[in-house]
């Protein structure tokens, strides 16, 4: 919608594109890894009341302010609509309004995407994903490390995935309620402190749960008492990652809501201090048991690099080196050793949810047009680019070099056939011993057989040599 109107409700000012004619309720929620959101509630006129459904779109802002006694404006928080809703009640027309902070634009399009590169530093990774917005993000965990191994994006909208990226380091994401453009922490924000909270309306619990699972689950350096959670009420602004003293305990804000409570804006905090702001790591299910198709384009030993069809481009150098999984390969001398050749189609697969144990599976046959190897379900075939094959009929096994030029045939029927159009050679460091009832020698050009001083030589004439030559008749 176009245009704005402000509506005042007590010290507290909302801009939006609807006219509300009285507030009845306003609240406001802000936490770690969610977006920011509020939910406002009031009347408006009957003209109104269908328009403001028609013509709500994604690009309607909202904005919330509050104006102290000495005529200062504190931006409250600024937003888009997510969702509105009218209701009737007795002739009465009443708006329901939701809305969340622009970190919303990069929790809508779910994308697939891999980051090979293993050299590659958080930040950037972190950079190249809000590349599509308008907005910035602001590093505090991350600090220069670099991925050190594979990392995809697999169904995940862009904020799903940097918040499973934040979890990395234990931590989280906050998103900037105040911009209109999606802009986020990379970890908790350094707030500073902001002094002392002398409130009476306050409570405590422990969540022993949350400390066994992440003590339990890799996380170092933490006890039962850093999981000691306040809730206090106050009427003072803090934002997510503000420190404050209470009870004599320097205590972090990691939740707040803020909400009209007789006629006066009134904040509920949740303290915690530092350890317990701590995040559990989260893994990649959407990958877990799925695989995705790319083209080989290196080899080395076992392991090959993979341009996968979800990436637009792939340099070659910053590739991860993925295992290839084969038949069978023991530690030692034996096993199946079979890669696939470069630009192959292969298979990643993700056996588990982090995706940094994935391997290459099954190499994909892309048919253009048929071939007469495959015409035969029965027939096997084992053949390299070199032409070299091993064919398995129902009744014959062949060994070709050089398709049917060097050939080894045997077969049930016809036996054992031997073509070769060079040389071929038979030796042996032992005997060589020749058993049939018949055996016949042909040859275009001549036969020599040569032992020693003695030799048979027939080349159209016969010739036999040695010391001594016995005929027998």
């Amino acid at each position: 919608m176009g245009s704005k109107t402000t509506i005042a409700y007590g010290n507290v000012k909302i801009k939006s594109p609807y006219e509300i004619k009285t507030i009845l309720n306003l609240r406001m929620e802000k936490s770690i890894n969610d977006h920011a959101k509020i939910y406002i509630s009031g009347i408006i006129s009957d003209e109104n009341k269908a328009k403001y459904v028609e013509q709500a779109t994604i690009k309607d802002v909202i904005e919330v302010t509050q104006t102290d006694d000495n005529s200062a404006t504190t931006k409250l928080f600024k937003g888009i609509v997510t969702e509105i809703q009218i209701k009737a009640a007795r002739g009465v027309y009443y708006i329901d309004i939701v809305g969340a902070s622009s970190t919303f634009n990069m929790d809508i399009k779910l994308k697939r995407r891999s980051f090979q590169d293993k050299n590659m530093a958080y930040t950037d990774l972190v950079k190249k994903v809000i590349a599509d917005y308008p907005g910035d993000s602001i590093d505090i965990a991350a600090k220069g490390k670099k991925l050190e191994k594979f990392i995809i994006q697999y169904d995940e909208t862009d904020w799903a995935f940097l918040r499973r990226m934040a979890s990395h380091f234990n931590t989280g994401l906050v998103a900037d309620h105040l911009s209109d453009k999606p802009k986020f922490w990379f970890g908790i924000p350094e707030g500073g402190s902001k002094g002392n909270l002398e409130e009476f309306n306050y409570s405590v619990s422990r969540r022993v749960e949350d400390y066994r699972q992440l003590s339990e689950n890799r996380v170092e350096g933490i006890d039962t008492a850093d999981f000691t959670y306040f809730e206090v009420e106050t009427d003072k602004i803090l934002s997510i990652g503000d420190t404050v003293s209470f009870n004599n305990i320097t205590l972090y804000v990691y939740r707040s809501s803020s909400y009209i409570k007789s006629s006066v804006l009134r904040h509920l905090y949740y303290l915690a201090p530092k350890k317990g702001l701590t995040q559990d790591l989260l893994l990649n299910d959407n990958a877990c048991n799925k695989a995705v198709e790319g083209k080989v384009i290196e080899v080395k030993e076992d392991n090959v690099r993979v341009h996968l069809d979800i990436d637009k481009e792939q340099p070659k150098d910053k590739a991860f080196w993925f295992p290839y999984s084969t038949t069978h390969t023991s530690e030692g001398n034996t096993g199946w050793y079979c890669m696939p050749e470069l630009d192959d189609k292969v298979k990643l697969y993700f056996p588990t949810n982090k995706e940094e144990e994935g391997v290459i599976v099954d190499s994909v046959r892309r048919r253009i047009k048929g071939g007469d190897k495959i015409q035969k379900p029965d027939e096997k075939y084992f053949r390299t680019k070199f032409k070299k094959e091993n064919k398995f009929t129902e009744k014959e096994l062949a060994f070709s070099a050089k398709d049917d030029k060097v050939l080894i045939s045997m077969h049930e029927d016809k036996g054992i056939e031997i073509l070769c159009d060079s040389e071929l050679k038979i030796k042996s460091e032992n005997d060589l011993i020749i058993n049939a009832d018949k055996i016949n020698m042909e040859a275009s050009k001549g036969i020599d057989i040569v032992c020693n001083s003695s030799s048979i030589k027939m080349d159209g004439k016969t010739d036999i040599k040695g010391s001594l030559v016995k005929i027998r008749c």
